[in-house]
């Protein structure tokens, strides 16, 4: 729990590094507490028309899951840019998938449309294998261009 509240407190601060196992639990009870705000969206939704819960939950966290991760590829010597190509790939998605079907009948044939739907989900499968190869490697021993090794400054 100290390192998800760390990361918290860590908010929009992308300079500096981040150990695998902070990182690891970090995530841990990120996923944790979507769950809860799943289950209390599911328990609240007859008062309310979509996920109120979990949408204010995702929103507030993504600043402090980008610069979680951002730290994280920092400790594995890479730059934090690789998350502006998760980001872009995302709204990609998003774009994709909420295209009005009598939209893309109109502009496209269904082919094309699964085309690209297909290679837009295969550039976003891509990207994921490797920002999460990437965050799973151990980091650089020693300083690196960003910074001191967290376990040299934390004396572990």
């Amino acid at each position: 729990m100290n390192h998800f509240l760390q990361a918290i407190s860590d908010l929009g601060r992308t300079k500096g590094r981040m150990k695998r196992d902070a990182f690891s639990r970090f995530m841990l009870f990120f996923i944790v507490f979507w769950f809860v705000a799943l289950m209390v969206d599911q328990m609240t939704s007859e008062f309310f028309s979509f996920r109120v819960v979990l949408t204010v939950y995702n929103i507030l966290m993504i600043p402090t899951i980008l610069s979680a991760i951002v730290r994280r590829l920092h400790d594995t010597g890479n730059s934090g840019k690789w998350v502006l190509l998760l980001v872009i790939v995302s709204v990609l998605g998003v774009f994709i998938n909420y295209q009005p079907l009598s939209y893309i009948k109109l502009k496209y044939s269904m082919n094309t449309y699964m085309v690209l739907l297909f290679l837009a989900i295969l550039l976003a499968l891509t990207t994921l294998g490797v920002l999460v190869y990437k965050l799973s490697v151990a980091g650089d021993v020693g300083t690196n261009k960003y910074g001191p090794d967290p376990k040299e400054v934390k004396g572990l």
